[in-house]
């Protein structure tokens, strides 16, 4: 019986430069995202490149298992470690002798800038050695105007890396693709493909579902003849059936006269 179970968390994979979803794992009534995330980064092939997680998974044996496949990453510094968030937040406060790196963009009726500072003087760090290949710590500064409003925004975000010749811009680059996760992955999948309406709950019917819905995001976002959203893209595919079989890669066959 489905009655009274909770719902089926999904911790995603997503390759940012290609938008395809590489994989993904549920987590059950017995575990959560932090033992997942482990999990799923073992199931793929990451070597070379560069992993970024929410806070949440800025964990200790996360990293461990990210730079013993031969990757990199760059992790968020919240309030779930107090001690290295303030610690890092001091350094920027008292030293100014960093990498810089500075963004600005128009879009979506905003105005925002970014800036990101980093350095490699991290010895200092008490317990770095428990934090596998930490080589740099960061700090990005966001400031966003709503143009309509004029209303201002700032953020300040503190993050750690493990590339030891990552530059400002790089680290800055990273992060930007994965605020993009938001847009370009969860809206997609919990708005146009109605995931968190999803009242599914019996047997393995939500683990199933969201392999599929993962599958028929990336057969969207690999069809190019249409510039279109994904929602826009699903409703054509329900008129043409032409249309339809180019997204799943089938030729439509050709009839001679």
């Amino acid at each position: 019986m489905a009655k009274n179970k909770k719902a089926v968390h999904v911790v995603s994979a997503w390759a940012a430069n290609n938008r395809i979803v590489l994989g993904g794992t549920a987590t059950n009534e017995k575990s959560n995202e932090i033992t997942a995330i482990p999990e799923l980064l073992k199931m793929l092939h990451i070597k070379g490149c560069i992993i970024t997680i929410d806070a949440m998974g800025t964990q200790k044996d996360i990293a461990e298992t990210i730079i013993g496949q031969g990757a990199d990453y760059v992790l968020p510094v919240k309030e779930n470690h107090p001690t290295l968030h303030n610690d890092i937040e001091l350094f920027f406060t008292f030293e100014d002798n960093f990498d810089k790196a500075k963004t600005i963009e128009k879009s979506h009726g905003r105005y925002e800038v970014r800036e990101c500072f980093v350095s490699t003087d991290v010895e200092w760090i008490p317990g770095i050695e428990d934090w596998e290949g930490l080589s740099g710590i960061g700090k990005i500064v966001s400031h966003r105007e709503t143009l309509s409003t004029g209303k201002i925004e700032k953020s300040v975000q503190y993050v750690i890396y493990s590339k030891a010749d990552m530059t400002a811009s790089e680290v800055l680059n990273a992060k930007r693709s994965h605020w993009g996760v938001e847009n370009s992955l969860h809206w997609v999948l919990d708005v146009t493909m109605g995931e968190d309406r999803s009242r599914m709950r019996d047997g393995n019917a939500a683990k199933n579902m969201s392999t599929i819905r993962h599958m028929v995001l990336n057969l969207l976002n690999r069809e190019k003849s249409y510039k279109a959203s994904a929602n826009l893209k699903r409703k054509r595919a329900t008129f043409s059936r032409s249309y339809l079989l180019n997204i799943i890669g089938i030729a439509t066959p050709s009839v001679s006269p």
